[in-house]
């Protein structure tokens, strides 16, 4: 008797496991970032629910889609004290030189774990028709033509997916803007696929971590 009630517990947490992992991830992320400020939203589904992250605001909402209905069912604020408009103004122009420049110089030395990502990403994830314009200009000019090359290499794998990444490198200026309508579909196991693959690998990880030490 407990072997059947231990194997039917297990039939229905298989079961549930499926209903969960068969429905895809739909994430749709439409920002711009000029002079360095952040803009627009990302918006993450998964059935009925859907998240919107304001970047800008540092607000997240959590709605529940019901039909033609939207409700809303929790909406919290990541802004922190030290989070204020002054502090941004008043921000020393060489400390956000040298930020973007460390990014850039990471992002470099991590471009074959990065081209390796997007062909996963390729193979695992359904794009729709999407847009990314960015213009790049870097302290060293050499850095920013190496780094425009290894951008053009990635777009050109992700062309034949509806995805166009429109690149205007800047000469003698530094400057990083973006304009990102980027939108896609993933399932869960595919999901945790690039996740692990990302917190496996150590030159990810190490620029990740100087993203988030230079952001913000």
């Amino acid at each position: 008797m407990i072997v059947k009630i231990m194997a039917l517990i297990l039939c229905l947490i298989i079961l549930l496991l499926l209903i969960l992992f068969s429905e895809t991830l739909k994430i749709h992320v439409k920002l711009k970032n000029i002079n360095n400020r952040i803009f627009g939203h990302l918006y993450i589904q998964y059935y009925n629910i859907k998240i919107d992250i304001n970047p800008e605001e540092k607000d997240i909402t959590i709605q529940l889609k019901i039909r033609n209905h939207t409700k809303t069912l929790h909406k919290f604020n990541m802004t922190t004290d030290t989070d204020t408009e002054e502090s941004y103004d008043n921000e020393n122009e060489d400390e956000e030189k040298t930020a973007i420049t460390t990014i850039i110089k990471q992002i470099h030395s991590s471009k074959i774990e990065l081209i390796h990502l997007t062909e996963l990403a390729i193979n695992i994830i359904k794009f729709n028709k999407s847009t990314i314009i960015l213009a790049l200009g870097l302290s060293d000019n050499n850095l920013t033509i190496k780094t425009c090359t290894q951008i053009w290499k990635i777009a050109a794998l992700l062309y034949p997916l509806k995805i166009e990444i429109i690149l205007t490198p800047l000469i003698n200026e530094l400057k990083i803007e973006s304009d990102t309508d980027l939108s896609f579909e993933i399932d869960l196991i595919n999901t945790l696929k690039l996740v692990i693959y990302t917190l496996t690998n150590k030159k990810l990880r190490t620029l990740i971590k100087t993203i988030y030490e230079n952001v913000g």
